[in-house]
């Protein structure tokens, strides 16, 4: 859903109408019909909201300074506004093996990471080893960092 709607950023470009010009030509290479037609490309109210509401919640985050606390919170805020699934979500808040379990786990849970690099690294260390599935997913929630980062803080 998101990779839609993130190609859509205002109103005339909503809104835009765009011709399409087709010519058959017979074998001699003469034209045989030119046509011209028109199509009008919308978005729903509904689409337009989760646009904006995306655009809002990336806004609050830098996906490549933040905190396993903020990432969770940015999860949630994604989930609960209907913008990622419920896999989504749960491979988005999945815990790194990058922490020092020495430390408190409330510290750790608050240092700020780059969660986009963490994302693509884990991605690369394990997707030989990963079903399909899992490879999928890990590209999907890169590809959800990434369109943050464009609209976000970042």
């Amino acid at each position: 859903m998101i990779n839609n709607l993130m190609h859509i950023n205002n109103n005339a470009q909503v809104n835009r109408i765009y011709q399409m010009q087709s010519t058959v030509s017979n074998v001699s290479g003469d034209p045989i019909q030119n046509k011209t037609t028109t199509d009008t490309v919308s978005i729903s109210h509904a689409g337009k909201n989760a646009a904006e509401k995306f655009q809002e919640i990336a806004g609050k985050y830098d996906v490549n300074i933040i905190s396993v606390n903020e990432r969770d919170a940015m999860a949630k805020e994604l989930y609960e506004n209907k913008l990622i699934n419920e896999k989504e979500y749960i491979h988005m808040t999945i815990p790194y093996c990058c922490a020092d379990l020495s430390h408190d786990i409330e510290v750790i849970n608050a240092e700020k990471r780059d969660f986009l690099s963490l994302a693509k690294y884990n991605y690369e260390l394990s997707k030989d080893i990963n079903t399909p599935e899992a490879n999928a997913m890990a590209k999907r929630v890169i590809d959800i960092f990434e369109q943050i980062k464009a609209q976000g803080k970042s």
